[in-house]
């Protein structure tokens, strides 16, 4: 069993639930309202997951669905919604081909035995899978960090 969800995350990545239920739980003008104007769905990622507060945790929910404005890159809305980006493509706003600007809807399904969410997937869904592999991993296991500084003998 789960629950779904609408939730709207504005450019200073506040999350705020709408309404619970399906496709009909919110109305076009709802929908409209919540972006700024007129919507446009832009779910291009695959089995996106990504941390949602909910019932006073932080699980691990499916995204169905994005929705933005689909005029907000030609009216230059001046703030890039890095959390949106996430939501759309599954990847941080630094890898994604390019960033979702102003507020956004995401439609969420959270399963009853939905997973809490931990540091990894958090800081997978800011900095990107790169920054992960790369240097984040390394830098958050304490006894292999290098913390020798040049010229320093240990």
């Amino acid at each position: 069993m789960s629950r779904k969800l609408w939730m709207k995350i504005d450019t200073e990545q506040k999350p705020t639930i709408l309404a619970e239920g399906g496709n009909d739980a919110l109305s076009l003008a709802q929908k409209q309202e919540a972006v700024g104007g007129l919507i446009e769905y832009c779910t291009f990622g695959r089995n996106v997951k990504m941390p949602v507060p909910f019932e006073g945790r932080l699980v691990m929910a499916n995204i169905i669905d994005v929705i933005a404005n689909e005029e907000g890159r030609l009216v230059a809305e001046p703030k890039s919604n890095a959390i949106g980006t996430y939501c759309a493509f599954g990847q941080s706003v630094f890898e994604a081909p390019y960033a979702i600007v102003g507020d956004v809807l995401v439609h969420f399904s959270i399963d009853d035995d939905a997973p809490d969410a931990t540091q990894e997937d958090i800081i997978r869904m800011v900095m990107g899978e790169q920054a992960m592999r790369t240097h984040m991993i390394h830098s958050l296991a304490l006894e292999e960090a290098n913390y020798e500084m040049d010229g320093e003998e240990q």
